[in-house]
């Protein structure tokens, strides 16, 4: 689950700067979901309630400034989830393949 964080970190934040470039607030909020529920999984309460204030320009309302502010705010949590994930064995550890046993 951290790498796969690690991996939203980096797929979903430039799409949300692409969102925010395009005024599509609504996409915004969907790619808020997603990292939702990884930082949830993860039990990091303070990125999960920054993604939430993302995902709420999902329903609508909201104007592009709150958004920015928003993934503003979800990118500073999510950096400091990355500092405190760092130094855990498992941040680095490639996927198991199927049928293969860990070490």
């Amino acid at each position: 689950m951290i790498q796969c964080f690690l991996d939203d970190v980096e797929k979903l934040f430039p799409q949300m700067r692409a969102a925010l470039a395009k005024g599509d607030l609504a996409g915004i909020g969907h790619l808020g979901h997603r990292m939702k529920g990884t930082v949830a999984y993860l039990g990091a309460g303070p990125a999960r309630e920054a993604a939430l204030r993302v995902e709420r320009f999902c329903k609508g309302g909201g104007t592009a400034t709150e958004a920015e502010e928003a993934v503003a705010g979800l990118v500073r949590e999510c950096e400091v989830l990355k500092a405190a994930l760092r130094g855990h064995p498992l941040a680095g550890d490639p996927p198991l393949m199927p049928g293969s046993i860990p070490s």
